[in-house]
């Protein structure tokens, strides 16, 4: 391994990863105070009654989130190397922890601003006059199976990506300073070799094993398929509320497989695909707690909350 991958995989495994780690924690952490307040202490955010649940099922899935960040974090600091077993169970947490989320999302602006099938549903103001209760059923029904189709034919094309195991390139890495990289071959690698023995210049310690890949391009996209696919049924039985979860949880879990696909296969080499992984991962989490932040307004307070307030105050 040259100069420029070992900075590369630096940046990885301590920069972008130890942030991700550390924001994971510290979201998870505060969004349980939210869920679960106690008097002493003022919660993260203030919740409405209604809006609980739909928040509790995103805290599940930022569990799910942070369970398979633990394992890749002793993947990268504890063995010191990648493990099928391990990569693989992040694999699964973390697909299923979009799938999740997007349910979660999708139940939050639900309740909050689509209202499906209610007198303030959002659709009656292009419907001019709602017809789910009687015989023709919704009339964006069909528009909300076409949806659920594309979601479903959408998880067939990671099915024929490759599943081959992956090995690092340090080649695309390569710093145009010959010193420097001398000095780092023949100076900083014996030397970390004296200091831990089983130092690997190679870095044949870190790859993607074929069964993670068979995970998210096989296992998960057929999770999101079949997912979709009942939505589908259930959109046909007129059962919309339900399919349009089905579906969202699917797109969420297939979202998830088509970007792994895009960070490896799409770049064709582990290190970019890390790094690119690694920092929407971050992304993520930020976007996440900003969402937060901004849906739930502070002067909006949680009603074991308010009811404290009014006791102290009486």
């Amino acid at each position: 391994m040259n100069l420029g991958s070992a900075l590369v995989g630096l940046l990885i495994a301590v920069v972008v990863k130890g942030l991700v780690m550390a924001l994971a924690a510290r979201l998870l952490i505060r969004l349980y105070r939210t869920l679960h307040p106690v008097p002493s202490r003022p919660p993260w955010l203030h919740l409405p009654e209604e809006e609980v649940a739909p928040v509790g099922i995103l805290w599940w899935s930022l569990v799910l989130f942070g369970t398979s960040e633990v394992t890749c974090g002793v993947e990268m600091y504890v063995l010191l190397r990648s493990s099928p077993l391990l990569s693989g169970f992040h694999s699964i947490a973390s697909g299923l922890a979009m799938g999740v989320f997007a349910l979660g999302l999708f139940q939050l602006q639900e309740g909050r601003l689509f209202r499906y099938g209610g007198p303030a549903c959002l659709l009656n103001r292009f419907c001019h006059g709602c017809t789910i209760d009687e015989a023709a059923g919704c009339k964006y029904r069909s528009l909300f199976l076409i949806v659920a189709t594309f979601v479903a034919l959408a998880a067939i094309p990671p099915l024929f990506a490759s599943t081959a195991r992956m090995d690092p390139d340090p080649r695309a890495f390569l710093i145009p300073f010959p010193p420097i990289e001398s000095w780092y071959l023949h100076t900083v690698i014996p030397w970390l070799r004296s200091v831990y023995p089983a130092y690997d210049p190679m870095a044949a310690a870190y790859y993607l094993p074929a069964s993670e890949l068979v995970i998210e391009f096989r296992l998960l996209p057929l999770v999101a398929g079949l997912g979709a696919v009942v939505g589908i049924q259930r959109l046909l039985r007129r059962q919309e509320l339900v399919g349009l979860k089905l579906v969202a949880f699917a797109a969420g879990v297939l979202c998830y497989s088509l970007f792994e696909l895009v960070c490896y296969r799409g770049t064709g080499d582990i290190l970019a695909g890390s790094l690119l992984h690694e920092a929407a991962e971050l992304w993520f989490l930020v976007a996440t707690s900003e969402f937060l932040v901004r849906s739930f307004p502070a002067e909006r307070l949680h009603p074991a909350q308010a009811a404290s307030s009014l006791s102290e105050t009486a």
